[in-house]
C-alpha cells in the first residue's frame, strides 16, 4: 500500500510540473502576442507577460521555463495559419464586395512554429525520460547480478 500512495506522489507531482508548463506557455504566448500588437493593446500583454514570469520563476520549478518557446510557437502557427492560402494574392469574395490580400507561404511559419513546439517539449520532457532509463537500466542490471 505504500508504494501505491508513492506512485500517486508522484504523479501529482508530474501533474504539478504540467501546470507550471502550461504557465510558461501562457507566459511565452502572452509575451509574442504582445510584441506583436505592440501599437494597441501590445503594452498591456507585455506587463501582463513580464508579471506572470517574475511570478513563474520565484516559485516554479526551473525546467518548465521550457514552457517559453512552445508559448511563441501559437503565434508562430497562428501567423501560418492566416497565411494559409498563400503564396501570393488571395482574393475573398462577400455579399457587398470582395477583397484581395497578398499573402506569404504558410511553410516556412509552420515550420519554424513546429520547431519551437518540438524544442520546448523536448527540453521539458528529456530530462525524465533519461531519468527513467538510466533507472530501468540499473534496475535491470542489479536484477541480472541477482539472478
Amino acid at each position: 500500500m505504500a508504494n501505491s500512495g508513492t506512485v500517486a506522489g508522484v504523479r501529482d507531482g508530474r501533474r504539478l510540473e504540467w501546470a507550471w508548463f502550461a504557465g510558461w506557455v501562457a507566459v511565452g504566448a502572452c509575451a509574442a502576442f504582445g510584441l506583436a500588437l505592440v501599437v494597441t493593446a501590445g503594452l498591456v500583454l507585455v506587463l501582463l507577460a513580464a508579471a506572470a514570469a517574475g511570478l513563474l520563476v520565484r516559485k516554479g520549478p526551473g525546467r518548465a521555463v521550457a514552457g517559453l518557446p512552445v508559448g511563441l510557437a501559437v503565434l508562430v502557427l497562428y501567423i501560418g495559419y492566416l497565411n494559409r492560402g498563400g503564396p501570393g494574392t488571395v482574393c475573398h469574395v462577400r455579399s457587398g464586395g470582395g477583397d484581395c490580400v497578398d499573402e506569404y507561404s504558410p511553410i516556412p511559419f509552420v515550420v519554424g512554429g513546429v520547431a519551437l513546439l518540438l524544442a520546448g517539449l523536448l527540453i521539458f520532457v528529456l530530462p525524465v525520460l533519461l531519468d527513467r532509463w538510466r533507472t530501468a537500466g540499473s534496475f535491470n542490471r542489479a536484477k541480472k547480478k541477482a539472478g
